[in-house]
């Protein structure tokens, strides 16, 4: 994948130099060359063994879908306790955006990247990925969320609400 770095698809937007001036697109590239080397470093190999490790959980759909954002599915691999076969520690740690859509790639996942309202990359991809599925280990691995304590809320609901209903009959 020659447009991926270790945060993600393509360049993204020019950012402030720190003398405040914008980037160059020769300082852009610059950027994204060097983050490209990050990812045969030690750590990124280790991140990208947690991202498999995550999304082998995940079911694939015939089409890319809404809700199967990278840097979603990013964060939850960060919460994956899980552990090397041999049983020695491999996550909770950080994970790159970039190896978790390697990751995504090297199982065969298809993707979709995306540009912003401005036309630049926005360095995330979408997947043929279950957003149930998703939604199902994102509540498993990250229970203390807004998004789980909302799907908690609406499952009360939906309980009461089947209860009211046979009171009523």
């Amino acid at each position: 994948m020659p447009r991926l770095s270790i945060h993600g698809i393509g360049l993204g937007r020019p950012q402030r130099n720190q003398d405040k001036t914008w980037e160059t697109p020769q300082q852009s590239y610059a950027k994204f060359v060097e983050r490209r080397q990050e990812c045969q470093g030690l750590h990124a190999a280790e991140e990208f063994l947690l991202a498999l490790a995550l999304l082998s959980r995940v079911q694939p759909t015939k089409t890319v879908t809404s809700g199967s954002g990278s840097y979603r599915l990013k964060h939850i691999a960060e919460n994956y306790a899980c552990t090397y076969p041999e049983g020695g520690k491999l996550g909770p740690r950080s994970v790159a955006n970039g190896m978790l859509i390697a990751a995504a790639v090297h199982m065969g996942f298809r993707y979709k990247t995306h540009v912003d309202d401005l036309g630049y990359d926005t360095l995330n991809a979408t997947f043929n990925m279950s957003k149930r599925s998703i939604d199902d280990l994102d509540f498993e691995i990250r229970p203390n969320t807004g998004f789980a304590h909302d799907r908690i809320r609406r499952q009360q609901l939906k309980r009461a609400r089947e209860v009211f209903a046979s009171m009523r009959q």
